[in-house]
């Protein structure tokens, strides 16, 4: 071509995760109580080494600084969105020199994670630790 010539496009793409159990499987694999009514949502507990009826797959309570006695249910529904603009300009400056070309492409990316957490605490806990547990 002997003349300018080009195109531009914006491709937009917008992205949702529909099956947030899997995600949170995948991140609490082990710790997963079939406790939640939702068949959507995943949840695990959290308890102290002194609850009475502590579940063997709990997460332990002391490893957050909460008391022995303490006793929570968390549920997570994770959700990732992303929000894609993938811009492209392409000239052909055929006029100044043959072959020569201005090219950008440039996608443009927003993304949201949230884990969805919501804890339902049992039992706030009032026992403290015994001297020297952390040692």
């Amino acid at each position: 071509m002997c003349n300018w010539y080009g195109s531009f496009s914006i491709t937009p793409e917008y992205t949702r995760t529909f099956k947030s159990e899997k995600i949170a499987r995948a991140l609490f694999c082990d710790a997963i109580d079939n406790d939640c009514c939702d068949t959507k949502c995943v949840s695990f507990k959290v308890q102290g080494s002194q609850v009475t009826d502590r579940v063997g797959n709990a997460f332990l309570a002391e490893n957050f600084g909460l008391p022995t006695d303490y006793s929570s249910v968390v549920t997570i529904e994770p959700r990732i969105e992303n929000f894609l603009a993938d811009f492209n300009l392409y000239l052909g400056l055929d006029e100044w020199c043959e072959g020569l070309y201005f090219r950008i492409h440039a996608p443009v990316v927003y993304s949201r994670w949230d884990l969805g957490f919501c804890e339902r605490i049992a039992d706030e806990g009032t026992h403290n630790y015994e001297i020297g547990y952390f040692n």
